[in-house]
Parts: C-alpha cells; structure tokens; sequence
C-alpha cells in the first residue's frame, strides 16, 4: 500500500480534496454497497493492535523519496461499487509512479553517471526499459539525468556558499598554502551576504617545489570558465628538470583583463617571493590584458611571447590528470632514473655529443679553444667562462657540441677535465628534479567533514557579465586540428572550361559563341587567338580549326 499513497491529498478530517473529487468520492444519494471492516476478523491480532493499525492508516507518513503524503485510504471510506474500488486504487497507484518516476529513475542513474559522465541519453533509455521493463520516453530519461547530475555536482549557487570552508580545508591540510577570496563592495554593511568576484591560490607543496627546481621562469595563461556562472582561470606554470610542465598557482576571475592580471601577477610575486626588481622570464600569448599588468608589477623582468598555447601543451602533458596523480606519476619516474642528470637531459647530452664528433678543436690558452667542422662553420669556446660564441651554452645551461669537442681534446691530451656531465646546470640535475616533488599534495575530506568559517557573510554567485571580446560565431579550432579552408582547394587563377565549346573562359551558361582561351593539341598550343562579332555571326581570325565561324 505504501507505493499507493503519494498524491491523494487528503485533509486532516479525511475529506479528499477537490483536484481527487472525481475519483473515490463518498455517495450518499444512492444506496452504497458499504464493507464493513468489523465484519472481517483479523487473523492473529487482537483488539488492541487493530487499534493501532487503523491509527497507522489514517496518519501521514513520509514516501522513500522524502516526501510527506497523507493516506490515500481511511477507515469508513464509501464506494458506490467494487469496481469503484479497484479504479481508485489504480489511479493512486497510477498517480504516485507518475509524481516520482523522476526521481526514482535519478536514483537509479547516480552510480551509473559517477562512473561514466559522458554516457548517451540513449543508452541510459535502453537500460532503464530493459530493466524496469516500463515504457518511457527519451525526455524523461533526460530530466532524470539532470536531476542526477544536480546531486553529483550539486546545485551551482550553493556551491559558493560553500567555498570559504573549502579554503579553510585547504589551508589546514596542506600549511604553507594561500588561498585569496575577492568579493564586490556592498553598498549596505547591513547586507548579510556577499557577491563573489575572485579566488587565488597557491598550493604550499607547488610553491616550495618551485623555488627549488632553481628555473627563473614562468608561462601565464588564461581560459574560460565553463558552466552557468562565467569567468575565467588564470595559471602560471614553470618548468620542471625534465623540461616537464610544473603547475604553480591559478585564479578564477571575472574576465581576462588587466585589472585582473595585475592581481593575479602581485599575488603570484609574493608567494614567490619576487620583487619589483626580480628578472625573472615571463612567457605568455599576446593576451592585452597581461601586457601591461607584467610590465606594471615586473618592470625589470623579461617578458616572451609563445608561439603555441600553454593550454596545448598542458593537455599533452596532464593526459587529464590531476595535480595528485601528476606528481605521483613523476616520483615513479625519477626512482626509475640512474646517473646525474634527469632523462630528458641525459637523451639531449647523448645527441650533443654524437654531434661533437663532426668538430676539431684547436687549444689556444688561457682556456680558449677554436672549434671549426668541415662546413668551415667556427666558434670559439671558453672553458673557464662556460660560455661559446652560439650563445647555446649560455642560453640553455648545458654545453653545445662545441664545447663538448674542446672538453674531449683536452682529456685526449691528459689534462684533468670534468665531465659533460658536470657541467651542466644544477637546474637539470636529478637532485635538483627529486627535490621539486619531494614535497606533497596533501588530499582533503569532503563537504561533510571541513571545519565551519565563522564569517558572517554568506556568498553568493558573481554577477553575470558579458565577456571580454567579439562573440565567437565559429568554433575555436585546436593548434593540432586541420582547417577545412586551408585543406579545400581553391579555384582560384583556374580558368573555366565551357562544356559546350570547351574553350576557357566561360562555362556553359554564358557560352555564346565568343571562344576564348583553349588548349588544342598534344604541345599544348593555344589556338583561337581572338573573335569578333559582326551581324550575328562570330568569326575567328585565329589559326586552327576553332577559327572557324560559329553561329
């Protein structure tokens, strides 16, 4: 009976209300066939427990979906017929599978949604007819759907309500961490709730890794923000001993600009311990907002434009992993490595000095050496300065394969010399490498389990905002993607053949008989080399046999 009772309202006197009059009313007008309860003993109760039974059917109860509903059904209840009866019963039931198939469809889709997000609305339809074996439309499979979503995801309004007990979570777990909350001004300090507008922050494990990994730069970047609150996520990023990208802090904010930036990058200098005067390198797209707000926070650091998207190179990277599964993955791999210097580092020694064998180096003092090839190409390589006239030494932090010719002819003559090896930069040593991810990514507990804020404001979602920019009419392709207008063949400078007189020039709707440029012949001459129109007729003064007149 329980699965009967969900949408029959009735009132506190048992009256059913007047949307359900049509169905089950009471008939007084007509002789009633009435069945009376006392006429029917109940087997194995007494007086006592059919007492509380009849209490228990008249009380509200609440459904498995939450819901309180009153009973469909009380003692006394008079129908005209037994077959009256059985329709009341089929409609209520009738009526509760519609108000919560929804939701019981939900319930059933949670885990199948937590495994597979990306599963097809069709798919999920098949399954759930095959194994409820109901008919159900497509639509209402949709909204069931949403509705899963909405409990996996939770609702997006009150997601930010909740974001300062995620940065006191994130503080607590993980020390040396900063976590920024920007919110809009309120004009009435009365208000009890505040607009969000900003968020920063730099893990303490990213930040002390950074400042280790002894690499004096840093790619920014910005992208947008999916979902139905706007904005955008500003990172900055560094490289690793292995060349591997080393995320360092991010931002969401309102809009990619250089209000915007200039937070993030102040932010971003004093966790990293950068001054007004720091040289660090600084490497970004030609994004307008970043420009200025590098050169106002940095006016002394040197600031780079990359060629390809820090996002690309992000996505090859992360392969969709999190910060956690990514210095996990690293850790495993520099237990796998043997010798000084990280394996990127090694592979790119190992090609110097096969290139090396094409040089001659000649000593000439004071640790100089000229370093010539057979392509008569020259540098000069100074030892004691670690430097050489390519500048890649320099540039790079290991030695060219210039150098590494003039370390060889100085082992070959039996002076003490390092190896290649040693002189490389301690950025690329696997010390150096071990020590950026020595520090951990601490996880954090759920909602249920994070310590309370005790600030008294509650915040709310930003305010919705156009973005910064023209409208995109057409999809962003991806760096990698090809482009359908670059790999169309254009028809451009390609002269028309008519099907009619097969002369260029003209196709066959516009044919009148004028001619024009053709290509007769196995030499490829063009004959026909003009006509003119005279009293309706066309006559060709060229040479062959498409001179001739043609009406």
């Amino acid at each position: 009976m329980s699965e009967f009772q969900s949408v029959v309202d009735v009132d506190e006197h048992g009256i059913l209300n007047k949307q359900h009059e049509s169905i089950g009313n009471d008939i007084v007008d007509e002789e009633l066939e009435v069945i009376q309860s006392d006429d029917y003993q109940y087997a194995g109760f007494n007086e006592d427990e059919r007492t509380k039974m009849v209490k228990h059917l008249s009380r509200s109860t609440p459904c498995s979906h939450g819901e309180i509903h009153l009973k469909p059904y009380r003692v006394g209840q008079c129908f005209k017929t037994k077959k009256e009866v059985v329709d009341y019963m089929h409609a209520c039931a009738t009526r509760s599978v519609k108000a919560c198939t929804s939701k019981y469809l939900a319930n059933l889709i949670v885990q199948q949604i937590q495994s597979n997000p990306k599963i097809p609305i069709k798919a999920l339809h098949e399954e759930l007819c095959k194994k409820l074996e109901l008919g159900m439309s497509v639509q209402k499979v949709d909204r069931a759907k949403q509705m899963a979503e909405r409990v996996i995801s939770g609702d997006y309004q009150l997601q930010y309500g909740y974001l300062r007990d995620y940065a006191l979570e994130l503080l607590n777990t993980n020390p040396g961490s900063t976590v920024r909350i920007d919110v809009y001004p309120e004009p009435s300090l009365s208000t009890t709730t505040r607009t969000f507008r900003r968020i920063y922050v730099c893990l303490g494990a990213l930040k002390l890794g950074f400042r280790a990994g002894l690499r004096d730069f840093l790619g920014v970047d910005g992208t947008l923000l999916k979902g139905p609150y706007p904005g955008q996520v500003l990172t900055a990023v560094g490289l690793d001993s292995n060349n591997g990208i080393y995320p360092v802090a991010y931002a969401v904010v309102e809009a990619e600009t250089t209000s915007c930036w200039t937070w993030f990058t102040e932010l971003l200098g004093e966790d990293l311990e950068l001054g007004a005067n720091s040289n660090f390198t600084f490497i970004s797209d030609r994004q307008k907002g970043i420009i200025p707000a590098v050169a106002k926070v940095f006016p002394n650091a040197e600031h780079r434009f990359c060629l390809r998207h820090i996002q690309e190179n992000l996505k090859k990277q992360w392969n969709g992993k999190d910060l956690s599964d990514l210095v996990g993955h690293t850790l495993i791999e520099i237990n796998k490595c043997q010798g000084e210097l990280s394996t990127t580092t090694t592979i790119i020694i190992e090609e110097i000095k096969t290139q090396a064998a094409k040089y001659v180096a000649k000593y000439n003092g004071a640790g100089k050496y000229q370093v010539a090839s057979t392509w008569q190409d020259q540098y000069v390589v100074n030892l004691n300065e670690r430097s050489c006239t390519c500048r890649f030494w320099e540039i790079i932090g290991f030695p060219c394969r210039h150098a590494v010719s003039a370390i060889r002819n100085k082992i070959e003559n039996g002076e003490d010399a390092p190896d290649v090896e040693d002189r490389v930069h301690p950025c690329y040593k696997l010390s150096t490498w071990r020590a950026m991810y020595l520090n951990k990514i601490d996880p954090i507990n759920g909602r249920l389990m994070r310590p309370k804020n005790d600030c008294p404001f509650t915040l709310t979602p930003p305010k919705h905002h156009t973005q910064v920019g023209r409208p995109k009419k057409k999809r962003r392709r991806s760096v990698d993607e090809p482009n359908s207008q670059t790999t169309k063949l254009s028809r451009k400078f390609i002269a028309v053949t008519c099907s009619k007189c097969h002369n260029k020039g003209h196709n066959s709707r516009t044919c009148k008989g004028q001619g024009g440029i053709s290509e007769v012949g196995s030499k490829g001459k063009t004959q026909g080399k003009g006509m003119t129109q005279a009293k309706g007729k066309t006559q060709g003064k060229g040479k062959g046999n498409l001179g001739n007149s043609v009406k």
